[in-house]
């Protein structure tokens, strides 16, 4: 039987900064223990101020939607920030559920355009445990989390300039599904801390990245007024002609007893 993981208030690296604080602190107290009381009330208010400028950060909203087998999530990220109508679906007559992170699927990111890898994964975090916590008697086999090209920022600078980097030596003509920038795209992710820092929250809850395949991704597409252009034209371009709603997903299934 898998326990549901406790959820934590804390991104992975503001915690692992945190426990360093308290441990900071108890060592110092072992040493300096014939110190005044004075400085170790400074200290404890210290670590105290140290936890309260994290704790906006709050866990995941989780509700049912109107429709069956669908839920919507709204995960706060802290200092006013919010990610909105998150879907969690089930893919008619399967085992497969689908966690949308996709901007073209109505996600609504608030006073931010985009988030850090470490937020990302606190964000993925949350909502790994709300799934396994709404979905609980469901058998779920297979879960896709579909993110957004331009969800995560590292990515999409990443992917942008590889994308930028290729064109400028590249002949011929921009063309829809090129073979090459298809597979620069998937080495930028699948190289990436997002991919292992997901697939090590996956095991948490039950479930495991695709060993072979763990990657899912459309045909990389341009913006129209790009195609037929030179290559060039790509290189040059800030966000490297890339058209608008491309996204990707990280592929998981469920671990057998």
């Amino acid at each position: 039987m898998l326990v549901r993981p406790r959820v934590v208030q804390f991104g992975f690296y503001q915690l692992n900064q945190i426990r360093g604080l308290f441990i900071l602190r108890k060592q110092k107290f072992k040493s300096f223990y014939n110190v005044s009381m004075c400085t170790k009330i400074l200290c404890l208010l210290w670590a105290v101020i140290s936890l309260d400028a994290h704790a906006n950060y709050s866990p995941v909203n989780c509700k049912n939607s109107k429709e069956v087998n669908r839920y919507i999530y709204s995960p706060k990220l802290g200092n006013n920030m919010s990610l909105e109508n998150v879907v969690l679906k089930q893919i008619s007559k399967s085992d497969k559920w689908l966690l949308q992170l996709r901007f073209d699927k109505g996600v609504l990111l608030k006073n931010r355009t985009n988030l850090t890898i470490n937020e990302y994964l606190f964000l993925v975090d949350q909502l790994l445990n709300c799934t396994h916590e709404m979905t609980s008697k469901r058998n779920i086999k297979l879960l896709d989390i579909q993110v957004d090209f331009k969800l995560i920022a590292e990515i999409y600078n990443n992917i942008v300039s590889s994308i930028k980097l290729f064109s400028s030596n590249r002949k011929g003509v921009v063309s829809h599904k090129d073979r090459e920038v298809f597979f620069r795209v998937l080495e930028n992710i699948s190289k990436s801390q997002l991919l292992k820092g997901t697939c090590e929250l996956a095991l948490n809850y039950g479930f495991r990245c695709h060993a072979q395949v763990p990657i899912g991704i459309n045909p990389i597409a341009f913006k129209r007024k790009f195609l037929g252009l030179s290559w060039s034209s790509i290189s040059e371009d800030e966000y490297a002609g890339l058209a608008n709603g491309q996204w990707f997903s990280i592929r998981m299934k469920q671990i057998e007893n």
